[in-house]
């Protein structure tokens, strides 16, 4: 059956008896081999060695903050080995090649890290719209089930991760329902959800949405204490109107 806001189809095969019904997500022969070469693509980024502890973060970094490389670094301490998957629709007020260079710069040191697209197989518009139209639909129920289905079935397994971190999310409720999921759906297939605390700096959360408001101001010395140095200056350097308060 399809799942209505998830832009996929599947069947159910197994209810977990916790009114969850996980299904297994049937895959055309084009799309999987769409998945075979985005798994690829990845592994040419980094590839951990067999018998390490994996996780991995999807994230937008819309702008990147240092709540997100707190999110990073506190989850380098669990595992050995890291994927970062930057969310690749170009649905944010900041640019994909953007937001994955900002990623890439700052953890250019950090060997037990790889920084990849999350693709359209990982929190893309295909399958969760909701994620990219919560401006406008706080109110809306998400169901993920489509979304965390092929991350657990397809991808996880190939890339030996067991462990998912999230920031807590005290704000967004579409973000906040989407940790929510995870908390129930991972388990189901041996994986853990890891909610981390989310940073505070003079009081206040950082967030992305944060940055964005001080960055229409044109308020660059704000942006830049909220900021990771290097994220900073990839923003600095290859997307300048944005710290004036002009999007190009």
């Amino acid at each position: 059956s399809c799942k209505r806001g998830s832009g996929l189809c599947w069947r159910n095969e197994k209810n977990t008896g916790g009114g969850i019904h996980i299904g297994k997500r049937m895959f055309s022969p084009e799309e999987s081999e769409m998945v075979e070469q985005y798994i690829r693509q990845v592994q040419t980024n980094g590839q951990h060695k067999g018998g390490e502890k994996v996780g991995a973060i999807v994230m937008n970094c819309n702008p990147m903050t240092k709540g997100h490389l707190h999110l990073i670094e506190t989850a380098r301490k669990s595992v050995d080995y890291l994927y970062v998957f930057v969310v690749e629709e170009d649905r944010s007020d900041i640019p994909f090649a953007i937001r994955y260079a900002m990623v890439r710069a700052q953890t250019k040191e950090m060997d037990d890290v790889c920084v990849s697209s999350s693709g359209k197989f990982i929190l893309s518009y295909e399958t969760l719209p909701l994620y990219f139209e919560k401006a406008e639909k706080q109110e809306a129920v998400l169901d993920a089930t489509g979304d965390l289905q092929i991350f657990c079935q397809y991808i996880a397994p190939r890339l030996g991760i067991t462990k998912r971190f999230v920031g807590e999310e005290p704000t967004d409720n579409v973000t906040r329902q989407y940790n929510e999921e995870m908390k129930r759906i991972l388990p189901y297939y041996g994986m853990e959800l890891i909610e981390i605390p989310r940073v505070k700096q003079g009081g206040q959360y950082v967030s992305a949405s944060a940055v964005r408001k001080l960055a229409e101001k044109g308020d660059r010395e704000a942006v830049q204490r909220l900021v990771p140095k290097e994220a900073f200056q990839v923003l600095a350097e290859k997307y300048a109107d944005y710290l004036r308060g002009e999007k190009s």
